[in-house]
């Protein structure tokens, strides 16, 4: 991704979580959310599904092959 491309998609990505925090403060049902708040239901899976998956990776785990990924830890 190129740098203007990657500021891009990280401001967005903030913004959708925003958007996921404040569907789920509502406790409405995503359709109903969405349809109130002039969102594409489309929209918000695309972006839950890439918070979700960036947040995994950035645990250490690939959801998408199911491998872990391990650090080597050295005593101080």
């Amino acid at each position: 991704m190129t740098t203007m491309k990657a500021a891009k998609h990280e401001i967005q990505k903030e913004q959708c979580r925003e958007m996921i925090r404040r569907h789920k403060q509502s406790g409405l049902p995503i359709r109903q959310w969405c349809e109130e708040n002039n969102i594409s239901q489309g929209k918000y899976y695309y972006w839950l599904r890439v918070i979700r998956q960036e947040s995994l990776i950035q645990a250490g785990t690939l959801a998408v092959s199911g491998q872990t990924h391990f650090a080597e830890l050295k005593k101080q």
